[in-house]
């Protein structure tokens, strides 16, 4: 494939969205979206139909023996939403109560009126993925149902937000609270998903949730299992993006896929943001903030940022993705040592009052690990109200920061 201006790209970025969003044609999106998803007893969302048949790239979720699918199933009735505390170009987070176990949990809505078809692929991917893992450093999935309007997601709620948040409030970080407290939690969960064969792509300071005195990964929306596919998409979110990412504008080219390296990439980028106030070619214009992500050198400038960690984010930012260290590597850094003599004058994060109230709010089955999924069959009644009517307008107070919407280009 010859090589691209970013001018080109950029131009081809606009091009596939258009046509992304032409060949999704809302008339037809639910009747395509009962036909591309399975039965109910394999991902639990939608009501079984006869003969469905799968795109060879789309992912299956792990079947769940029907005897755990209990006839008390969810709705939104069951829980009383607080605020809105988030959400994106497709969804909307609210912080809610589970009324009948009094758990506070996050509720993740996606209105399925609005959903295109690399929407679904997205939303399948952040429910089988996440719903599998257990790692003390991301983000619970406790499980997803539907009604007549919703798909819902009942993850683990952060009392104090997310990390972008909490920088905003608190002003400058030193180099040992980041290594300490972010840094180490964020490496232990990419190791986890990197073993496993999961790219995150979309690891940024919005992404990093604050519980119980550490941080967590969370909103796996972007994230793939390379066992199952190949990533082809420029995805995630600009400022964050590795160059191999913003190189995949043509599916027909499998040689452009890109791994975990694009991760370690973002890591640097976030750990640049957080040592200097911005990423490394933040710019108004996407056009400049491409062209320096594929062109430029990076710049480390600013006396807050130690030699061993400049070093630290040098090497995550190399263009080339195999010339980045692993995880593994990375965590042998002479900055995390260094960093280890001085965990005593680090500050921790934000201690909130932890309780068994976080516990996954479904009856555990003895034996299986997984997430259960229940899909609610409605007997005759009104349709209930979204969660967007039931609240009324969202208060523009509620902890508002800057949302950086994910670029998706397939």
């Amino acid at each position: 494939m010859p090589h691209q201006t970013a001018a080109e790209l950029y131009e081809s970025t606009r091009s596939h969205a258009c046509a992304a969003a032409l060949s999704a044609g809302v008339g037809t999106l639910a009747d395509e979206l009962q036909e591309r998803l399975t039965s109910v007893q394999r991902w639990s969302l939608f009501p079984p139909r006869p003969e469905i048949r799968w795109p060879r790239n789309v992912l299956v979720a792990p079947s769940c023996p029907t005897s755990l699918h209990s006839s008390s199933a969810w709705s939104l009735s069951d829980f009383r939403l607080l605020r809105r505390v988030g959400g994106g170009r497709n969804s909307t987070v609210y912080q809610a109560v589970h009324c009948p176990s009094n758990t506070t949990i996050a509720l993740k809505v996606y209105a399925k009126c609005t959903l295109s078809a690399v929407t679904r692929r997205q939303v399948q991917r952040e429910i089988e993925i996440q719903g599998r893992l257990d790692h003390e450093h991301i983000a619970k999935l406790h499980g997803a149902f539907e009604d007549e309007q919703n798909l819902v997601l009942i993850l683990e709620f952060a009392v104090r937000g997310d990390l972008l948040r909490h920088i905003s409030r608190s002003g400058p970080l030193t180099g040992a609270w980041i290594v300490n407290s972010v840094l180490r939690p964020t490496l232990s969960a990419l190791d986890h998903l990197h073993q496993q064969g999961i790219v995150f792509r979309d690891l940024k300071p919005e992404n990093l949730l604050l519980a119980c005195g550490t941080v967590k990964l969370a909103d796996f929306g972007t994230a793939i299992d390379l066992h199952q596919e190949r990533p082809l998409s420029r995805l995630g979110t600009l400022d964050y993006m590795a160059p191999e990412v913003l190189r995949c504008t043509d599916r027909e080219c499998p040689d452009l896929a890109y791994g975990p390296a694009a991760d370690i990439w973002a890591l640097g980028a976030m750990l640049h943001e957080l040592l200097l106030g911005k990423t490394p070619f933040s710019h108004s214009d996407a056009l400049v903030t491409m062209k320096g992500i594929m062109e430029d050198e990076v710049h480390i400038e600013g006396s807050c940022a130690s030699d061993a960690a400049q070093d630290f984010i040098l090497q995550c930012l190399r263009k080339d993705a195999h010339q980045r260290p692993s995880v593994q590597e990375l965590l042998q850094h002479p900055w995390l040592q260094a960093a280890e003599v001085e965990q005593g004058e680090s500050c921790s994060l934000p201690q909130q009052q932890c309780s068994d109230r976080s516990a996954p709010i479904m009856p555990a089955a003895d034996g299986i690990r997984d997430i259960i999924f229940r899909s609610r069959r409605r007997r005759a009644s009104k349709p209930q109200a979204s969660p967007q009517r039931q609240l009324g307008r969202p208060s523009r107070t509620l902890l508002d920061a800057p949302q950086r919407d994910h670029t998706s280009v397939v």
